[in-house]
């Protein structure tokens, strides 16, 4: 029943950062668009380890529509042809760590933190990455998201080496269905929270990636994770 659920959302969860190429729409950007994006080995460490870069890009450019932090996205709209530009900006900051061409992703979640804090400052915007060392549980993880999303602050999520999360439903905005995806090792940014009071189990998010959306259940991320995780948001 619905009186059973607590719903926490951004301001703008509906769309978030929807992004126009033509007539398809995204749901936050895709580290896919890296392809070709510098011509040289970044384009394959971005396509294929930039998904927290992109994770970056989606929490700024959201938070750019609040007036103290306009600075941090320096285009008129969210076409895709700017979003790369910002996105490309980003990787400036937050890098994947890398041997050669061969990524090896964006970790840990202080070096996020600490890239997106001096991206903005460099932009005039005062900015900080709000940490939490406490125990990795159910109702620490639902506590600092609902805390980022009341804040309409995007939360970034890293998902680790998680068995659990290997086959999750996926859709664009503009997709008929859904398709199954794995989101081991990967970050996405959370929009949605809604948490069941008397089922944990079904207690989920709501998040961007890849220029679309999915829905994790928190327990499933909670449960599976082995080496990495992590939530930050900023404000």
């Amino acid at each position: 029943m619905k009186k059973d659920i607590l719903t926490y959302k951004l301001d703008k969860a509906g769309d978030f950062i929807e992004i126009i190429d033509s007539n398809k729409r995204y749901y936050g950007g895709d580290q896919a668009w890296f392809k070709k994006a510098f011509e040289d080995k970044r384009d394959n460490i971005g396509q294929n380890g930039g998904c927290g870069t992109v994770a970056a890009s989606n929490i700024t450019a959201y938070l750019s529509g609040c007036s103290k932090y306009k600075g941090l996205y320096a285009y008129s709209d969210f076409s895709k042809e700017n979003y790369i530009k910002h996105m490309k900006e980003m990787y400036n900051y937050v890098t994947p760590h890398h041997i050669g061409s061969r990524p090896l992703g964006v970790w840990p979640i202080r070096y996020l933190g600490s890239k997106v804090e001096k991206f903005a400052k460099d932009r005039g915007v005062d900015l900080k990455p709000v940490y939490r060392d406490s125990e990795f549980n159910y109702e620490n993880t639902t506590d600092y998201i609902k805390c980022g999303l009341k804040s309409n602050s995007p939360v970034a999520m890293l998902i680790g080496i998680n068995n659990k999360l290997v086959n999750i439903p996926w859709k664009t905005s503009d997709s008929d269905g859904y398709t199954s995806q794995s989101f081991k090792l990967h970050w996405v940014t959370v929009t949605e929270l809604y948490i069941n009071k008397t089922s944990p189990e079904l207690s989920y998010v709501k998040v961007s990636s890849w220029g679309g959306y999915a829905e994790i259940y928190i327990l499933n991320y909670i449960n599976g994770e082995r080496l990495y995780q992590g939530l930050l948001y900023f404000k």
